[in-house]
């Protein structure tokens, strides 16, 4: 599974929720440390699909690790700016990868990194959120994601990695209208 979304929508904390329901959880979002596809090993895999949309060679990569890990699926968790366009839909479509975008109002998002942020004692500003997620936002509100998206806030809170896992795999159950009935599959 991708999981899509904007910086504070709860990427991680979903990742991090569903590792407890049987998912190797994989962070790419890692712009910290460098490259999230680097740094997990995935650059020729990643780019064979980002640049020719063949994700056979991830899928097969993902699918070895939760079978080593005894992990029944995979949770990739992706930075803000990855946006699947058309072609790369289609190609998850067909590999019946399904994608999860946890996601709330832009001002609660942004609240969230900015909250997560000064908790790390790392420097945050609105005006970075915006210049970093405010296409992003847009793009991940449009009709075709709708069937993607999993409210990660209620009355202006976080729900919790626990309730945001609970309400995705709820998501996954449902035949979405754009995107394939199952998970990525350990052999």
């Amino acid at each position: 599974m991708f999981v899509l979304g904007v910086w504070g929508a709860g990427k991680s904390s979903l990742g991090r929720g569903l590792a407890g329901h049987g998912f190797l959880h994989i962070e790419i979002d890692r712009w910290l440390e460098g490259s999230g596809i680097d740094l997990a090993g995935l650059r020729r895999e990643w780019d064979a699909f980002a640049q020719q949309a063949r994700i056979v060679p991830l899928v097969d990569a993902l699918s070895a690790r939760a079978a080593g890990a005894e992990r029944g699926a995979v949770a990739l968790t992706l930075p803000s700016g990855v946006i699947p366009a058309a072609r790369h839909r289609a190609a998850l479509h067909r590999a019946r990868i399904r994608t999860l975008i946890p996601y709330g109002t832009a001002a609660e998002c942004l609240d969230g990194w900015l909250a997560r942020e000064r908790e790390h004692g790392r420097p945050a500003d609105a005006e970075r959120w915006i210049a970093s997620n405010a296409l992003p936002y847009a793009r991940f509100s449009a009709p075709e994601h709708a069937d993607h998206r999993v409210a990660s806030f209620r009355g202006g809170a976080f729900v919790g990695a626990d309730a945001l896992a609970a309400a995705a795999l709820a998501n996954l159950r449902q035949e979405p209208r754009n995107a394939a009935p199952t998970l990525v599959q350990a052999n």
